[in-house]
């Protein structure tokens, strides 16, 4: 059974999210926060399996909180719980960005239909997160298991594989460059060579590349790595 810290400015929507997780086998809600300080001090003293979060708290915001754990490089695992999601799309991103593994949209208006809804949607999302690779194993006071460190391991190499395909990839860049010039200058006879000492290089042919890129949950991270290759 997973162990559960719900943040939430709001004791009504603490007691729904509450309601809503433990009628779950797999969840258990072992406590809960109001303000963002509070949240950072028990999870950096517990270990918590989930942490369900508001982005609108008091003392210490959504995005502030994550900004602390991940400077600290505490452990969490992170579903965003906002009403304000959409409307603040960059700060969800950014918390994304940070580590957050889902989001679902608070509900505004209330109602049994709406509650059903958003229960289904949290409940999918906390088993969508427990099943992703990026799920973090938290060990005693949010330190890493050794699960978990052999998985940072591997994060570290390749991250050194990447930085040694982007020296390959520079290197194979400059000698299809020199390459083409080569080329060039061998299909030209020495007079066009001496009336033409700046004449274009390459093969003649334009063409427009594009590369599509579709990111799930974990696109903003993976996307900071991949895109300054390009």
């Amino acid at each position: 059974m997973y162990k559960i810290l719900v943040v939430d400015d709001s004791a009504l929507m603490r007691r729904i999210i509450c309601d809503i997780i433990n009628a779950d086998n797999d969840f258990r809600v072992v406590d809960v926060s109001a303000d963002g300080e509070d949240a950072y001090n028990k999870i950096k003293n517990n270990p918590y399996d989930l942490v369900v979060l508001d982005m609108i708290l008091p003392k210490l915001s959504g995005v502030e909180l994550l900004e602390k754990l991940r400077s600290e490089q505490l452990l969490y695992n992170i579903i965003l719980v906002s009403s304000s999601i959409k409307e603040d799309a960059e700060s969800t991103h950014k918390a994304m960005g940070l580590g957050a593994l889902d989001f679902v949209v608070k509900p505004i208006r209330s109602g049994n239909d709406t509650r059903e809804a958003f229960g289904r949607q949290l409940k999918e999302a906390l088993h969508k997160a427990t099943r992703s690779p990026r799920f973090k194993k938290v060990g005693e006071n949010g330190t890493s298991s050794s699960a978990t460190r052999t998985i940072e391991e591997s994060r570290r190499t390749t991250q050194a594989r990447m930085e040694n395909l982007r020296s390959r990839l520079a290197e194979t860049k400059r000698g299809i460059g020199s390459a083409q010039t080569e080329s060039q200058s061998t299909r030209m006879s020495p007079i066009e060579r001496k009336s033409s000492p700046s004449a274009p290089v390459g093969t003649g042919v334009r063409t427009k590349k594009i590369i599509a890129l579709a990111s799930s949950t974990g696109g903003p991270q993976a996307l900071h790595t991949f895109i300054p290759m390009l």
